[in-house]
This record gives structure tokens, sequence and C-alpha cells, in this order.
């Protein structure tokens, strides 16, 4: 937890930015740090991934044993999963999700998940992170959970900046052992707790 927020979080170098579209049903993209099956995009390297369009009924999933940070640009996507997480951070060092300048972003889930590991009732959040997140930028992330929780962490979650509005089934925005607020402007309509952390 220590080292969650470093300034070198939020700059990257532009030609090493690694970019993906998404197809409403594919997606496309050509780099050896991630993979397309179908629908679902999971990214295996660190690095700094700028993800554009929309897919109907697909995830992203995030599983690394990389120590590096993985940066996702969220650059005007459209993301819709009806029967887990859209957005699954299943194994990561750390994650920053960058809201692309003027970019509108929207992820949301179905009523009812198939649970990756069952045990643990996981993933069960529309953003899902078993690692420490970050969220930052000048762009808009529209969150609408129908079946729990909004942006839910496992570990840390630091919110530097940007406009993020959360619907949610149950809680809005959980940092499990803790929620650090810098700036932005965040709006939560939920049914559970708006903001919360339980460590």
């Amino acid at each position: 937890g220590t080292s969650h927020e470093l300034a070198a979080d939020y700059t990257w170098e532009a030609s090493s930015v690694i970019p993906v579209v998404l197809n409403s049903s594919s997606l496309t993209v050509s780099s050896t740090g991630a993979t397309a099956s179908g629908s679902t995009l999971t990214i295996t390297k660190a690095g700094t991934y700028s993800l554009s369009g929309s897919l109907t009924d697909g995830q992203v999933i995030v599983n690394t044993e990389d120590q590096e940070t993985v940066r996702l640009i969220l650059n005007n996507v459209d993301i819709r999963c009806s029967n887990s997480a859209p957005v699954y951070i299943k194994k990561a060092n750390k994650v920053v999700g960058v809201l692309a300048d003027n970019s509108t972003n929207k992820i949301t889930d179905g009523t009812t998940y198939t649970y990756d590991v069952v045990a643990d009732e996981e993933p069960n959040a529309a953003i899902f992170s078993k690692s420490s997140l970050s969220f930052y930028g000048n762009g808009k992330l529209t969150v609408s959970s129908n079946f729990n929780d909004g942006i839910s962490t496992k570990d840390g979650l630091i919110i530097k900046s940007g406009t993020i509005s959360v619907t949610a089934a149950d809680d809005g925005i959980r940092g499990k052992n803790y929620l650090i607020i810098r700036d932005g402007n965040i709006t939560v309509n939920s049914k559970g707790d708006g903001l919360s952390s339980d460590n």
C-alpha cells in the first residue's frame, strides 16, 4: 500500500500506449501483452492500454504477475457484461484507470453474476479489483451496477480526479483497506452505502 500512489502513475510516454478497439461483440488488439477471445480482453502484461469503442456483452480482465503498473485509458468506452464484472482486475500489483480528456465512459452489468471465484462470491461489482486501484483524468465515468456494488476493491482505492457517477444495487464505491478521494466530481445513487471502506 505504501507505493499505491506515485507521481509516475499519472504520466506515461504517448508512444508506449497500446490501442485496443472494442467492436460490439469482438475486439482487436495488436500487442503481446493482451489477448482477445471473442468479446473478452485479457491483459497479461503491465503497460498502458487505451480502450475505445463498445462491447455489448463482454469483459476486460487484468491478470498479470508483473509488478509494474497497468494503466487502462478509458477513451469513450461503453462496456456491458450480462453475467459478470465488465471490468475485472483479477491480479495485478497496481492498476490506474485514466479517464481520457473529454471522454464519456459507461460500464454496465446485469442483474445476476456467474462467479469466477465461487467461494468468495467474486467478482461482485461492475468494476471489481483484487488489487489497489486509482482513477485519474478529466473525463467522465458512469457505472451502472444492477447486481451489487458499483466500484469495489479488495485493497485500496484512490480517486485523484474525474467525473464519476455510480448507480448501484448495493454499495456505490468501496475501497476495502482504504478509500481516498483527492479531487473530482462524484455522484453516487446506491441502495447500500454510498462510499465505504471496511478495514
